[in-house]
Parts: C-alpha cells; sequence; structure tokens
C-alpha cells in the first residue's frame, strides 16, 4: 500500500518510531500501525523540507545514459584526510560511477605533475565526499553539450550523521564572480580542463583547501567559460560555519594586485569571512537623480541625510520634478537651495524611466546615482563602497541592502526573477541572522538591484540606452539590469552599503490599487517581451530553489501550499448530538481570508489527553437557519510551535490544518458559522468544537 525504500524504512524505525508504535503493530493490528507508518512519513516530509525534496527528486542513475561526445576524467584527491570509513565509502562512490573514468591519482596539495594525467579533464576532490552514482555521467554530459567549457562545478548537501541523513544543501548560482570573490562557493567536487593546470604556479605552503581558493582565483583571473549543474551530485560532512583564516586575506590581497583592482580586504564580522571594499582613488563625480512629486516632508530628510553623512565629496544632486503644486513647487526650490541640490521642474504624466533619463542628461557625473526621495542616508562611506564596486570594468548595476525606517527589517537585498517575476528576496526578515550562506552580509550578484538605490557608470548607462520610458512605473530598474547582463555585466549588492527605505510613502502600495494592479501585470509583459530568456529564469538563482517565497529553501510546494489543491466538500446530513462537545478539543482559527477563487481557512487544533494521529478532522460550515450544512475536507500541516506549547500531547505535529473552500459550495446568501468535526480513525468517536468565525459572502 505504501512504497518505502528501505533505507528510509530504517531511518524511520531507528528515528521516528517509539517502542509503542511498535506495540501498535502487535495490539491493534496492521491498519493501525500502516496508519501510523503514514503519519510519521508525513511528520518526516513536513519536518525536514530537504528530506522530502530527496524524495520527490531521487532519479534513476542508468537513466539518458548515452552521451554524443565522451570525455575522460582522471580524479586527483588534493587531500588525503578521510577516516577509515570515510574513504572505504568514497572509492566505493567511485567505483559505483555510471560514467567510468580513466584513473585515481593523490597530490597530496596538489603536488604532481598534471602532464602525465591521462583525463582530458581533472577532478579535484578530497577523499571524504560521497557522489552520486551518476555524478560523473552528469559532468560528461554537460561537457559534451558545452565543450568549450574549462572548469564546471555542482549543487552539494551535507551528510549530518551516522546514518547518513543529509540536510543543509547547498544550491548554487550559476558563475558569480564577486559572489566567489566573497568565498569559494564551487566546493570540493570541481572539474578542469588538463591543460589550463600547466601553468598554474601555487604557494604549497598553506592549507590544501586554501590553495585550492587559490589555485580557482588564478585561473578565473582569465577564464569565463564557467559551468554550473544544477543538481546535488556529492555530500560532504558536515562542518559549523567558521570565518577564514588569515591566508585568505592574503590570497585575495595578490588577487587585487594581479587584477590591477584597488581595494581593501577586511574581515566582515557576523560571518568571519574577508570581504573586498574597492576603492577608486580618481575620485570621479558622482550624479545623484531623484526623482520626486508633491512630497516636500520626504524629500527634505532625503537630502538633509545626504548632505549630513556623506563623506564622499566629487557629487551633485538633482531633483526631478514632474508636476507638484505651486505651493509644493516653491517649497522645493527652498530645499534644494538650502541642501545644495540642481532643481528641475518639469510636468509630465508620472514615468520614473522618463524623470531618470531626464536627470541623467542634466548632469556630468561619471557615475549615476539613482534614488528613491524615500531613502534616507545613515553611513557615511555609502557612495564609496558604490563606487568602487561600480568602477570595475565587468560591473553594470551595484545596489545597496534596505532596510524598513528605524529597524532591523530587510526590505531589499537584491532581485531575483522567480516564476511570479522579479521579487525581493529575506523581505521582511529580520538582518540578524545569516540567511543561506551570507546571502544578507555577503556580496552575491543578483540578476537585478533595485532603481531605489542604483549606481552604475556613465558610460555603461549609454551603452544600454538608459531607462525604458516604455516601462513608466515598475519593472524598469529589472530591465535595465536584465540589458546590462545581457551586455556581459555582473550586478551586485553591497550588502555593507545600508540605507532606510521609507517604501510606498512616494506613490502609495501598488498592490491596494486594482488599477494600479493591472499597469504591473502589463509591464511584467512589456518587460519579458523585451526580455524573453529571462522568462522564469536567473542564472544567479538555483532552479531547486523555491520561487514563490522570501526564503531561500528547496523548490518542494507542500499539498497545503499548493493554490489549487481545493477542499472536497459535500452536504452534512447529519444531526450534532450534544455529546459530541467536549472541552479536550482545542482550536485556533488564524486566518479567514477570501481569495480570487475560494475561501483560504488555516489554523490548528488539538485533543488534550488523546493521540492526535488518531483522528480524522474535517471543517464544518454551519448553517443554523436553513440546514444547509457543508463539510469540507483540510490539509494536515506540521507546526513546531503547537509541539513545543505542549510538549506532553501526543502525535501533535500535524496538528495544523490549511483547507481551500471553493465558492461553489457556499450559498451566497447565508451565513456559516465554522465548526471542527473529528472522528476518530478506529472507533466510533466524534468530537465537535465550535467556533465565534463566520463566513459571509454576501457582506
Amino acid at each position: 500500500m505504501f512504497k518505502y525504500q528501505f533505507e528510509n524504512f530504517k531511518f524511520y524505525l531507528s528515528k521516528v518510531f517509539s517502542e509503542d508504535k511498535i506495540e501498535v503493530l502487535r495490539k491493534n493490528g496492521l491498519r493501525s500501525f500502516l496508519w501510523y507508518l503514514s503519519y510519521a512519513d508525513e511528520v518526516c516530509k513536513q519536518k525536514d523540507l530537504y528530506f522530502a525534496w530527496r524524495n520527490a527528486n531521487r532519479e534513476n542513475p542508468y537513466k539518458n545514459c548515452r552521451i554524443k561526445n565522451p570525455t575522460s576524467f582522471s580524479i586527483v584527491v588534493y587531500d588525503k584526510k578521510a577516516n577509515e570509513k570515510q574513504a572505504r565509502l568514497f572509492l566505493k562512490a567511485l567505483r559505483d560511477q555510471v560514467y567510468r573514468f580513466k584513473e585515481i591519482q593523490y597530490f597530496q596539495n596538489f603536488d604532481g605533475d598534471w602532464s602525465q594525467l591521462l583525463g582530458e579533464y581533472i577532478v579535484l576532490t578530497d577523499d571524504t565526499i560521497l557522489l552520486e552514482p551518476n555524478c560523473l555521467q552528469y559532468f560528461a554530459n554537460y561537457i559534451s553539450n558545452h565543450p568549450y567549457v574549462d572548469i564546471i562545478y555542482c549543487d552539494e548537501d551535507s551528510i549530518l550523521d551516522d546514518s547518513g541523513k543529509r540536510g543543509f544543501p547547498f544550491f548554487k548560482p550559476d558563475w558569480s564572480p564577486d559572489t566567489f570573490l566573497s568565498f569559494q562557493y564551487f566546493g570540493k567536487f570541481i572539474v578542469i580542463r588538463k591543460k589550463l593546470l600547466y601553468t598554474c604556479k601555487l604557494d604549497l605552503k598553506h592549507d590544501p583547501n586554501i590553495n585550492l581558493y587559490d589555485l580557482l582565483l588564478i585561473l578565473t583571473d582569465q577564464i569565463n567559460q564557467i559551468g554550473h549543474i544544477d543538481k546535488v551530485l556529492f555530500s560532504k560532512p558536515y562542518e559549523a560555519p567558521v570565518g577564514d583564516e588569515k591566508e585568505i586575506k592574503e590570497i585575495k590581497e595578490r588577487t587585487l594586485k594581479r587584477r590591477n583592482y584597488d581595494g581593501e580586504v577586511i574581515r566582515e564580522p557576523n560571518t568571519g569571512i574577508y570581504r573586498i571594499q574597492y576603492k577608486n582613488h580618481n575620485f570621479p563625480k558622482v550624479s545623484i537623480i531623484i526623482p520626486s512629486k508633491d512630497n516636500p516632508s520626504i524629500i527634505k530628510q532625503c537630502l538633509k541625510s545626504i548632505r549630513q553623512y556623506t563623506s564622499y565629496k566629487n557629487f551633485d544632486i538633482i531633483v526631478i520634478d514632474n508636476g507638484s503644486s505651486r505651493n509644493n513647487k516653491i517649497e522645493y526650490n527652498l530645499l534644494c537651495d538650502k541642501y545644495e541640490a540642481k532643481y528641475l521642474y518639469y510636468p509630465l504624466d508620472f514615468n520614473y524611466s522618463k524623470m531618470c533619463n531626464i536627470g541623467a542628461k542634466n548632469t556630468d557625473g561619471d557615475f549615476l546615482l539613482f534614488l528613491n526621495d524615500d531613502i534616507e542616508v545613515i553611513d557615511e562611506k555609502w557612495i564609496e563602497l558604490l563606487v568602487g564596486h561600480a568602477s570595475l570594468p565587468y560591473v553594470g548595476a551595484v545596489g545597496a541592502k534596505l532596510l524598513y525606517t528605524n529597524t532591523n527589517i530587510i526590505q531589499h537585498v537584491g532581485v531575483t526573477n522567480l516564476k511570479i517575476g522579479p521579487a525581493h528576496k529575506l523581505s521582511l526578515l529580520q538582518d540578524d541572522h545569516n540567511y543561506y550562506f551570507g546571502r544578507n552580509y555577503l556580496e552575491y550578484n543578483y540578476i537585478a538591484v533595485t532603481g531605489a538605490c542604483l549606481m552604475l557608470e556613465r558610460k555603461k548607462y549609454d551603452r544600454v540606452g538608459g531607462f525604458d520610458e516604455n516601462l513608466r512605473i515598475r519593472y524598469n530598474d529589472v530591465e535595465l539590469c536584465f540589458s546590462l547582463y545581457e551586455m556581459g555585466y555582473y550586478n551586485i549588492v553591497r550588502t555593507d552599503v545600508v540605507l532606510f527605505h521609507h517604501e510606498s510613502l512616494s506613490r502609495g502600495d501598488d498592490t491596494l490599487d486594482k488599477k494600479k494592479m493591472l499597469e504591473l501585470k502589463s509591464e511584467r509583459e512589456k518587460l519579458y517581451a523585451k526580455h524573453s530568456r529571462f522568462y522564469n529564469y536567473d542564472p544567479f538563482y538555483n532552479t531547486n530553489l523555491v520561487d514563490h517565497k522570501t526564503l531561500y529553501e528547496p523548490n518542494f510546494i507542500y499539498k497545503f501550499e499548493e493554490r489549487q489543491s481545493f477542499a472536497k466538500y459535500r452536504k452534512f446530513n447529519q444531526r450534532l448530538k450534544s455529546e459530541w462537545y467536549n472541552s479536550c478539543f482545542r482550536y485556533v482559527i488564524e486566518i479567514v481570508q477570501y481569495c480570487e477563487e475560494c475561501i483560504f481557512i488555516e489554523g490548528w487544533t488539538l485533543i488534550l489527553g488523546a493521540d492526535n494521529s488518531a483522528y480524522k478532522r474535517n471543517i464544518l460550515l454551519f448553517d443554523e437557519e436553513n440546514n444547509h450544512n457543508i463539510i469540507c475536507s483540510l490539509i494536515p500541516r506540521y507546526r513546531d510551535d503547537v509541539v513545543k506549547q505542549f510538549p506532553n500531547e501526543k502525535n501533535i505535529a500535524l496538528s495544523g490544518f490549511v483547507s481551500r473552500i471553493p465558492y461553489e459550495c457556499i450559498d451566497y446568501n447565508t451565513v456559516y458559522k465554522i465548526k471542527i468535526i473529528a472522528k476518530a480513525r478506529f472507533s466510533r468517536q466524534v468530537l465537535l468544537a465550535e467556533t465565534d468565525t463566520k463566513i459571509n459572502l454576501d457582506k
């Protein structure tokens, strides 16, 4: 009835089932035991998202084994540090590879003759990792389809314990030069074209992993043919995150010198990783361009903070007003005089792109900094850091980390191009936690940065033709960044440039206005019509990551998250009995939301002193007047908060629930009271809880 792989079955028995569960099989028979088995499976899936993702994405390693242009691999172990068990498992994983390799050699700390190796490509690895059986198969297939590739890497996860449980998956971006200068994200299994290694000279006095980073930085000085396979093809033993060693600072300083970049290498305090802060000692002129209309109090705060906190000297400010009222125009003039800004009054319907382009034409700065009028500067080095990075020849737009005013809450730290369109990741999360390998603390490349604070060199702005004036309100910043990337530039967010953003104070919240929502949809369609390759594609956002949330999580959708998972319903003709009401049956209704196609209800229940897994729950829409009662199914949801709140209650992990009740089952002229009914699976007991929540579509 239920399908389990043997290793998962062993894991369940050892980790999930206690002796009382096994006792169920002895006392109550197979039916009860199978139910507990399926319950434990669902708990594991919802408690461990990556566990669910791995099970859903298992592949047959022998599928698609044919390769048009096969290549040859030499396995080089650069660090032999595994214990006896790890070394045995490593060699077994190599023997089990579907795609055969030429040889395995041990070049401890890269001390060996590359020219004597037989393979066309060299696999650099240590002997502590475990490979998937089709690992080399994927690499060979990638090389066959991309014959000019020089370096290839893949995704990875960690081995958490002796049972082999996996966790902490690292779904990596495609080649990201600034991300790689933040840290070595390729991992411990890297494929390199052999001839590239002949001329590399390394200082072999360092740790092998430090030397590996040094080698890769040297190779990437000139090479840009770097491939990424978005599959988890190896697992490494889990290691708690630690900061960089001092040798990493030396390596990054040597890299700056080799590439003729000016910069300072300093330690990032939250991660302990050394970051690079670039400098442009020519101090080129920066023109700050601020579109604004009828917001004198807001722009006053913006202008005042720029003058108060900015240490960079060579800049000017231009305010573009597209038609403020007479009184506000006078106030704008006074403010611009006070804070030494040029004021340009240019009446027209709101068009952010056109206003920015007008501002750029009326300034002579070598670098352009587009700024919203609701930005507040809080760090004096912000322009130095932006200019330094924007001066690099391969860099396009440079953005900042934006926080909501006077809080530690993230508003922007890069734009990702999701299935739903361009979106801000980590939005509304506290900036006191290291999210997904330092996304909010380190420098990462992104497909786009927000126009609320966007700097780029004027010659690059001119090359892409500035902002697209067909995009009046939204996605104009994203379109600019798409164009920059298509011309070979990389966009980046400097997370050490932190600004306050009074978001939506300028124009209001678009999602609250139906007309504006239609405008946004229209402009999103224009964006993808112009840049069709980016529809549902982002080279800096892994396809295995979730495409509908702000967090970085595996792209696995639980049943309760599926928008089309509507509740099953039927008419309920049974008479409600007084004995069904019981004070041991507790409930909380958290959300009742009227959506486009259904009513969304979310909450949790608890049956005190009972095995909660032994009850099937449903939502009952009760009509007291017309006896038009409807019973609707719900989907159980894992609730860690309830488990912690009631530690002594039995099997309450799936106490949460979600139900999407379609409108077609509801009478629009009826007021329904929400009740929750629980029926015992292995007896005739029925429990009923009556809530104070009502549904009234007519209202």
